[in-house]
Formats: C-alpha cells, sequence, structure tokens
C-alpha cells in the first residue's frame, strides 16, 4: 500500500508526479522488477539519477548524494544527505569541494506549533512557513558533532545555502545562548572541555559547513536574483528581515569572488552590513566602483540590525538614502 500521506490509488501517484514536475522541472514514471517509482532530478547534484518511491514516501540519488522522505522534498527540505557526493566545483570558485550533512532536518510545518524552535522564530518576529518555503530552513533535532566536539548541530535552526538550485554549504544557528548557561548547562547540551587547557568550550551561536571559506558566497543567492538591486546584509536573518532581493555575506569581511558575483549579477547593490561596520561598507562600495557597479551605503537608524527592524522601516531608509543620491528605486525590478 502507498503510504497513508500519499493515500493509495494512481491519482495519488500522478499527483506526486506532477509536484515532482513542477519542484524540479523533470519528472517521469519508471519500472524496477515489479515496482513502479518516479526518477526526477536530484536537487544536489543536478543529475536525474533520483529515485522516488511513491509507496513507501521515500527518495534516494543514485550519485550518493543522499536520500529521505518525500515529503521533505517536496516541501523543500531535502538536504539529508550523506557525507560527500556531488561533483567539484569549478577550480578557485571558492566553493567547498565536498557536501557535509549536519544532521536529519525537518520541516518546520511538520513541528507542532509549541515546539521550540517555531516559539523562537515567532518571537524574533518572524514566519516559520515563509522560511521554510522560500529558503528551504528547517530544524535539525539529530545533528552530528564536528570540529572536535567545538559544535553540535543537533536542536538548531539549519539554513541552506544553494547556488542556482544545488546545495552548496549550510549554516546553522543555536536556539540558545551558550555564553547565558551554567557549565553544568552546557554539559547537558554535549559542550566538552579543551583537552590542552581543560576550560570549556561554548559553542559559537552560529556555525558554516566545514570546509566552506566564509566570504566566497551568499546565502540567499538563488532568491536574490529575481531582483535586479540587491541588498548586501551579513547575517540570514538580516536577509529574512530585508527580503527576497537580500543576500548575506555571513560576516563583515566580503571576498573578491563575492564582489565580482555582485557585480556580475546585479544592477545596484545597497549596503546594508551591521552598524560596526561602516568602514567595511566604504570599502565595499570602493571595490564595487571599480568593478563598475553603483552602490548605495545604508545605516539604519539606532544602530539596529536588519534583523531586529520591521521591513517597512529598512525599506523606507534605503529609499531615503537612494533619493539622496538620485536613485529612483521604482525603475528597477525587485521582489521583496
Amino acid at each position: 500500500m502507498y503510504s497513508q500521506e500519499y493515500g493509495d490509488n494512481d491519482a495519488s501517484f500522478n499527483r506526486i508526479l506532477q509536484l515532482l514536475r513542477t519542484k524540479l522541472g523533470w519528472a517521469e514514471p519508471a519500472k524496477a522488477g515489479d515496482a513502479t517509482f518516479i526518477s526526477t532530478v536530484c536537487p544536489r547534484c543536478g543529475k536525474k539519477k533520483l529515485s522516488v518511491n511513491v509507496r513507501s514516501g521515500t527518495y534516494k540519488c543514485w550519485k550518493e548524494c543522499g536520500r529521505g522522505k518525500l515529503s521533505d522534498l517536496l516541501s523543500g527540505m531535502s538536504f539529508d544527505l550523506v557525507r560527500g557526493g556531488g561533483s567539484k566545483p569549478e577550480h578557485d570558485s571558492g566553493l567547498p569541494q565536498r557536501f557535509i550533512s549536519p544532521g536529519v532536518v525537518e520541516a518546520f510545518t511538520s513541528l507542532p506549533q509549541e515546539h521550540h524552535a517555531i516559539q523562537y522564530i515567532l518571537r524574533r518576529g518572524f514566519n516559520p512557513a515563509y522560511m521554510e518555503a522560500v529558503y528551504n530552513a528547517g530544524y535539525c533535532g539529530e545533528g552530528e558533532v564536528f570540529a572536535r566536539g567545538r559544535y553540535s548541530t543537533s536542536d538548531t535552526l539549519l539554513f541552506p545555502m544553494k547556488m542556482n538550485g544545488k546545495m552548496i554549504a549550510w549554516q546553522s544557528r543555536l536556539l540558545y545562548d551558550p555564553d547565558k548557561l551554567s557549565q553544568e548547562e552546557c554539559y547537558e547540551h554535549g559542550m566538552v572541555d579543551d583537552p590542552e587547557d581543560g576550560k570549556l568550550m561554548r559553542f559559537p551561536k552560529y556555525f558554516t559547513m566545514p570546509g566552506y571559506r566564509k566570504g566566497t558566497f551568499f546565502f540567499g543567492f538563488d532568491q536574490a536574483r529575481q531582483s535586479e538591486v540587491v541588498v548586501v546584509a551579513e547575517g540570514v536573518f538580516d536577509v529574512l528581515g530585508v527580503g527576497q532581493c537580500a543576500v548575506a555575506t555571513l560576516g563583515k569581511g566580503v571576498h573578491d569572488i563575492q564582489v565580482a558575483g555582485l557585480a556580475a549579477n546585479w544592477k545596484l547593490a545597497i549596503l546594508l552590513l551591521d552598524p560596526d561596520a561602516q568602514k567595511e561598507n566604504a570599502e565595499l562600495q570602493q571595490r564595487l566602483a571599480q568593478k563598475g557597479m553603483r552602490s548605495v551605503a545604508v545605516t539604519l537608524a539606532n544602530d539596529m540590525d536588519a534583523g531586529e527592524t520591521p521591513q517597512e522601516l529598512i525599506w523606507e531608509q534605503i529609499n531615503e538614502a537612494c533619493i539622496k543620491q538620485g536613485i529612483d528605486l521604482l525603475t528597477y525590478k525587485i521582489v521583496v
């Protein structure tokens, strides 16, 4: 029988087939012995090597990119992937040489409303369903341990980074402040002592996939490509605050590869790095000008981050800064 989620009939199979065609661009029925599967495109490697078993509600990539639940694939949470796999990036692209799984990632829409991850997002003024639908963000309950015990992705928010639909890397965010925990609570969360000096190693709030060099790619790249204007911010919550035309550098420093990417993909850049990064804003403006790209630096009022400011106020201040530079944002295509 088909899984209860999809029903036990041909109509259900055809519905899943059409959903996969809409989501991934290509999908066709395939036979393997007496069983009927759906062959479709793997979101990781881009090859027509993903096999979907509607009966069991699972999928698997035959290039060993990974496997997982069909419900997660359809909701966008298609990155419960095995270590390694996928094709290597171009030489000197700055992209990681292999993908490393963060663990098992669950869709926000599969969690109950009272779940602490959902409540955390709501307290910050964001919409979990929107984060899932637009950015494929999710909750990692069963994570992995990295950097010899210096970080665990268990009980974190997971933000995937994609380029042209392919998974490049991810960043995770703790659902608590490690600096406010007692030593006993830290141990309960899996933190360990430094083997060299015996001091407790508290997890950082954010952790980026090992092998990814910060400053060489953007979070939100695919979404921002829909716009002619790009807003350059530092963190993932800044991007959520601004809208789909924003990208996150994941730090104050901006690599030459990122500068080249901005100039190659957008007509105008709004520089919205954090309030303490005015020097970096000015330097980035100069570097973009050398590439022939116009930009406007914006510092939000009251030294607020974009992730803490209502979207309407963010855009009011962006528009004011552009008007002072003689720029009419209405002449550009902007998706927010």
